[in-house]
């Protein structure tokens, strides 16, 4: 079903770091990286997010940076005849970073400029890759090697966090961390054919919702939470052909702090961006039947991150290689430290097996995706 569009009233001030939001006051949180104005949204139906907003899409809080004003995009002639580039959302850069993915030395091939806020992203069977622009409400599709948008999506439902592509019918789902609905729930907007308006389907149970997946089948999945504080999480599941997101009542395991969701080839991912409510992160494995989802499997990733005498990392929408693939990767910006970008052994976890180099970094990456070149 259609739902209708109404006003909703955000708290717009970046100088102050309490969660509030919709949802009202939360606890205070540290401001890890500097206080900068979030541009407003270019659709205009939207007011600009708010810091508390922003941070609460994190473990670690995280507050937005000032833009570098990087105003052009450039790509190398080399980028797209590479067949697997990595795409990477540097949030205080307002660009979206792209690296040939098979380098271990981190060779950087090009860069997307002029958003306002990159967060999560997604890929199609054509190797097309979709970008949602938190800020801007929308989102923007680039060809493999492209600087240029092919297509340009508006979301006037809420804030868009990531997004994910049915391998059954093409249509793209997008998930609203907030919403502009009266009740500022966030949701899942689904693009038929990738294209169009857009249909929002919500969960009573969860306000937050973070970057959704697709299974083989055409099952979406989504985690979501319904207050900031001791506010229930879990994963909602809207099934192929169906028009209902309904909570899975989930065994096997909890889910701390939601993350983003992907299908690895055998099993849908759920992140925790706090493992087992720890200062690490976790991709938990799980399965799904009717109503019932059931954790079967998780990996640890642990990062040399030190805050005081502490390691930390946290990752919100890693890109899971995959079981079905030999090298088994995960690959996400750790966001408790500026310019880490680590590669872990997605069976094995703990620590990464490499990083980028620190001056080839991303400062603070939130999303990714690798696009397999079409030969």
């Amino acid at each position: 079903m259609r739902i209708s569009v109404v006003g909703c009233t955000l708290i717009a001030s970046l100088t102050v770091t309490t969660l509030g939001g919709c949802s009202g006051t939360g606890p205070q949180v540290p401001m890890t990286a500097s206080a900068g104005a979030v541009q407003s949204a270019g659709a205009g139906h939207l007011p600009k997010p708010s810091a508390e907003m922003i941070a609460m899409t994190t473990r670690e809080h995280i507050l937005p940076g000032p833009q570098r004003l990087v105003t052009k995009s450039w790509m190398s002639p080399a980028a797209k005849h590479t067949q697997y580039l990595l795409y990477v959302s540097d949030q205080p850069a307002g660009t979206v970073d792209v690296y040939a993915y098979k380098s271990k030395k981190g060779n950087l091939l090009g860069q997307l400029a002029g958003f306002q806020f990159p967060y999560g992203e997604c890929l199609d069977s054509a190797s097309n890759v979709y970008i949602t622009d938190f800020a801007a409400a929308q989102i923007l599709e680039f060809a493999h090697g492209g600087t240029n948008p092919i297509k340009t999506l508006s979301d006037t439902y809420g804030y868009p966090i990531g997004c994910s592509v049915d391998p059954t019918t093409g249509n793209l789902a997008v998930a609203n961390f907030e919403g502009n609905q009266t009740t500022c729930m966030g949701g899942i907007v689904v693009y038929a054919g990738a294209s169009g308006d857009g249909t929002l389907y919500q969960d009573k149970d969860f306000n937050y919702y973070w970057p959704p997946g697709y299974d083989s089948q055409g099952n979406l999945y989504v985690e979501g939470k319904k207050k900031y504080q001791h506010g229930k999480t879990g994963v909602a599941m809207l099934a192929a052909g169906g028009s209902t997101l309904t909570t899975l009542s989930l065994s096997g395991g909890t889910i701390s702090y939601p993350g983003g969701m992907m299908w690895d080839g055998h099993y849908m991912t759920a992140t925790d961006q706090a493992y087992q409510g720890g200062h690490s992160s976790g991709i938990y494995r799980l399965t799904a039947s009717g109503s019932a989802g059931q954790i079967v499997g998780a990996t640890e990733l642990t990062d040399g991150c030190m805050k005081g005498s502490v390691a930390y990392n946290d990752v919100v929408q890693p890109w899971v290689n995959g079981t079905a693939r030999p090298d088994h990767a995960v690959v996400a910006g750790n966001l408790a430290c500026t310019y880490r970008y680590p590669f872990w052994n997605y069976i094995k976890g703990g620590d990464p097996k490499r990083t980028l180099p620190y001056n080839l970094s991303p400062q603070l990456a939130y999303g990714q995706t690798v696009s397999d070149m079409k030969r």
